[in-house]
């Protein structure tokens, strides 16, 4: 039985890479972005209402931070496929450890700091915390969201941006002739 034709690989091309991480990192990106520019227009709308975000924008920071870790958590079990045999996902794996690695890591921190540490402490400075009491002013809070939306985006285009070239550097490296043991 032959394959559906979107499967089919001819001889140059590389059989795209599956996996419960991949669709998670492809449902996670929208979501991600989704719930950022949400939180950050719900923010800053009631800032200019002299008010803090309360219940709304603690929630939407609670799944903000959710989707950020999971989407994280599934990047990284690409580089679970590191060593034995040789696949697509390990070649991947290695093109964002290898060339691709100081890019790799901007995407890891611009990450963070936008989709979970700012957020955060947009959140601390909104409600408070155990022994931190919450700030009066609802400007701080709506900046410390902006921020967190200048990371996030540029993150999620560079995660984008990672995936394809490490494909294509996968699909270079198993085309790349291979040299006679002398």
């Amino acid at each position: 039985m032959n394959p559906p034709p979107a499967a089919q690989t001819t001889d140059n091309q590389q059989a795209p890479i599956t996996g419960l991480d991949i669709a998670v990192r492809r449902w996670a990106t929208p979501v991600a972005l989704g719930l950022g520019i949400g939180l950050t227009a719900y923010t800053f709308w009631r800032a200019t209402l002299g008010e803090k975000a309360g219940g709304v924008g603690s929630v939407l920071v609670l799944l903000l931070v959710a989707t950020m870790g999971l989407k994280l958590a599934a990047e990284t079990v690409l580089f679970s496929s590191l060593g034995g045999d040789a696949t697509p996902r390990q070649a991947a794996a290695r093109a964002l450890i290898g060339p691709l690695s100081r890019w790799t890591t901007l995407r890891y921190v611009l990450g963070c700091f936008g989709g979970v540490i700012l957020p955060l402490g947009a959140q601390i400075l909104m409600a408070g915390a155990k022994n931190i009491p919450p700030v009066l002013d609802p400007t701080a809070p709506a900046v410390l969201v902006g921020v967190s939306l200048a990371c996030l985006v540029p993150a999620e285009l560079l995660e984008r941006w990672l995936w394809r070239r490490s494909q294509a550097l996968a699909a270079a490296e198993d085309s790349a002739p291979v040299a006679p043991v002398a």
